[in-house]
């Protein structure tokens, strides 16, 4: 996410637009793909893994 947005600030400051586009849109992803994973962890939490494993199991 660092990098991400460290290379979002230089594309702008060098005003290469696409470049900034494309970082921005793999930045939008991995953020998605964070909190997908942030919920998987705390219904791990809340329901103990042999629970959270036996929901995967039915969905």
């Amino acid at each position: 996410m660092k990098r991400l947005n460290e290379g979002i600030a230089l594309a702008t400051k060098k005003g290469d637009n696409g470049t900034r586009a494309l970082l921005e849109e793999i930045l939008t992803s991995e953020e998605e793909h964070i909190d997908y994973l942030e919920a998987q962890l705390h219904q791990i939490k809340e329901l103990g893994f042999a629970n959270y494993l036996a929901q995967q199991i039915e969905d």
